[in-house]
């Protein structure tokens, strides 16, 4: 839980983007989310209306959040849940 409003540097965001986007590009089957499991959430908090597929799918963390991810210079952790997600997954649970 971030208690404290975060300056975070242009390095900062800068190198984080750069390890996601290296992230996204290896090649692998480990499924981390299914669509079947995207449209279930997304049914159950907006309605069917919104289900569309997921177009653009990578490899991804899944677990992204303030926690795990460190301050100085940006260390992604816990990667227990990583594996072929939406492409930008990561950076909407981030936000």
């Amino acid at each position: 839980v971030l208690i404290h409003p975060l300056s975070l540097t242009t390095n900062w965001l800068e190198s984080l983007e750069q390890q996601l986007n290296a992230l996204a590009l290896q090649q692998d089957n480990h499924t981390g989310c299914r669509q079947d499991l995207i449209n279930r959430r997304i049914q159950e908090r907006f309605g069917s209306a919104f289900i569309k597929p997921i177009e653009q799918w990578a490899t991804i963390h899944q677990d992204i959040h303030w926690a795990n991810l460190t301050l100085t210079l940006p260390y992604i952790l816990d990667w227990e849940g990583w594996g072929l997600g939406p492409r930008i997954l990561d950076r909407c649970f981030l936000y």
